[in-house]
């Protein structure tokens, strides 16, 4: 066992990442700015100045900052996508700790209650981030628009865009959260009960941002849109499941029938692009490094650089003799994977692909926001849950389609395979470190093979990340 401030293998401990949250709002949202400024070098700087960090909040206030302000909202909330995944999905089966801090292994054993938790604690900083650019951009865009001096209203929806996601995660991710209107603000926690309104407030930006694509005439970003509001939806609903904590629901399926409008209709507009998937990309713009470390400790350094995480062992074999490597990496669709296709009993190629890349992108490695692939598993759900689960309905017709991309066999019934047990593995494989496995856990009564007894997870299940010590610490408004 090593403890927190050993290295191993000749690698030094990760630096903590300073927190932001008393930074104040100039300082966000000069951050935001300097990131949307690497992240888009070939533009030219709206304000006109040497250094993006020089900006002033009067500047932020002229109309000439939408697109630095909608691309730092973008910065962030990839960023903060990116920097959650690790802690999330170790707290799954999908990673697991192999490295030197303790703090990794806590979750990896489902204690993921602990505001104490070093890795949650900072990631909960880079996700309160991402949500403050995200409606300090929202909130500005719309008064330029509303005062008709917005140039491009693309980047109003742009915003709603990013807004949507941000507090998507949030509900996802968290049990409680703090939304204060600036940075130095003590705002009272939202509380456990109210966590759906996040989902709300997604939903409502969506759909916002929606109206200005479908007036602009930019399918793109309506296609995004609708894609994510059929996730929040979704997603919305499961929280309702899961909450309040304590036991698997009865019935784990969900059925939203906004959800799959939304669904068929992205589908519909993606046709021609059966495995279409909205991503955050990175490289080495976005992620600057110091070193052989990037700027923000994101879930590709944690287990493609540093080696603290390695993907889970219910989906890779590695090597005996060093936990950093799989047998056969880097294989597509092979890439050591002994998770196996409950119909065809092969290993699972679509989650072998995502491993495959996840690894050779190393730090850089992409994150999936939403695909054509869970919008055919939202419509699947739904049709289960209403008693389709043969093998010519609306079930099979959307769990083949998912798996006519990989080349694999026809779902043709209930007796064949159990067809709820083949919509978890579908999502399972095609949602992999995209923040979903965590509630399937829960809701599907699957738990992870690496919690121990007694783990938040297994006494209390839907669980998830609480307010952080760093956020308790500064805000009186907060108990811990």
């Amino acid at each position: 066992m090593y403890s927190d401030d050993e290295t191993r293998d000749g690698r030094r401990p990760a630096p903590r990442r300073p927190s932001h949250r008393r930074g104040g709002g100039r300082g966000w949202l000069a951050m935001g700015l300097a990131l949307a400024v690497l992240g888009t070098a070939a533009c030219e700087d709206p304000f006109d100045v040497d250094n993006p960090n020089n900006a002033t909040e009067t500047q932020l206030d002229e109309p000439a900052s939408a697109p630095a302000l909608v691309n730092g909202a973008q910065a962030t909330v990839s960023r903060a996508a990116s920097v959650i995944a690790a802690p999330y999905s170790v707290t799954t089966d999908e990673l697991t700790w192999i490295g030197s801090r303790d703090a990794w292994n806590q979750m990896n054993f489902g204690r993921l209650d602990d505001p104490n938790n070093e890795f949650s604690d900072d990631a909960f900083d880079w996700v309160a981030q991402g949500r403050f650019m995200a409606d300090r951009a929202i909130e500005r865009v719309t008064t330029f628009d509303g005062e008709g001096t917005l140039e491009d209203r693309t980047d109003l929806a742009r915003a709603y865009l990013y807004g949507g996601i941000i507090y998507t995660i949030i509900g996802d991710v968290y049990d409680d959260f703090v939304l204060p209107s600036s940075p130095t603000e003590e705002a009272n926690p939202i509380g456990a009960d109210n966590m759906s309104s996040v989902y709300d407030q997604a939903i409502t930006y969506l759909t916002e941002g929606l109206s200005v694509a479908r007036d602009e005439g930019d399918t793109e970003l309506e296609v995004r849109l609708l894609a994510m509001r059929a996730r929040a939806q979704h997603a919305r609903a499961v929280w309702d499941q899961l909450n309040p904590a304590g036991s698997a629901p009865a019935d784990p399926l969900v059925d939203v029938q906004a959800a799959v409008d939304d669904a068929q209709a992205v589908l519909g507009m993606i046709a021609g692009t059966p495995d279409w998937k909205y991503r955050f990309t990175y490289n080495s713009s976005t992620v600057p490094q110091t070193g052989n470390v990037p700027g923000f400790i994101n879930v590709g350094f944690q287990v493609n650089q540093r080696g603290e995480l390695q993907i889970g062992p219910d989906y890779v074999e590695v090597d005996p003799e060093d936990p950093t490597d799989i047998v056969n990496e880097g294989q597509i669709p092979g890439a050591g994977i002994i998770l196996m296709d409950p119909i065809d009993d092969v290993p699972d190629p679509a989650v072998g692909a995502a491993i495959a890349e996840f690894i050779a992108a190393a730090e850089f490695a992409p994150f999936t926001v939403v695909s054509a692939r869970e919008m055919h598993l939202i419509i699947a759900e739904a049709a289960l849950a209403g008693g389709d689960d043969g093998g010519s309905g609306e079930f099979a017709s959307h769990v083949n389609a998912v798996r006519s991309l990989d080349g694999l066999s026809d779902y043709t019934g209930p007796d064949q395979i159990d067809p709820e047990t083949l919509l978890e593995h579908e999502r399972r494989v095609n949602l992999y470190l995209q923040v979903r496995r965590l509630a399937d856990h829960y809701r599907f009564d699957s738990p992870s093979s690496n919690w121990l007894s007694g783990s938040a997870a297994l006494r209390t299940p839907g669980t998830f990340f609480p307010i952080s010590i760093s956020e308790i610490r500064s805000n009186p408004n907060v108990g811990g």
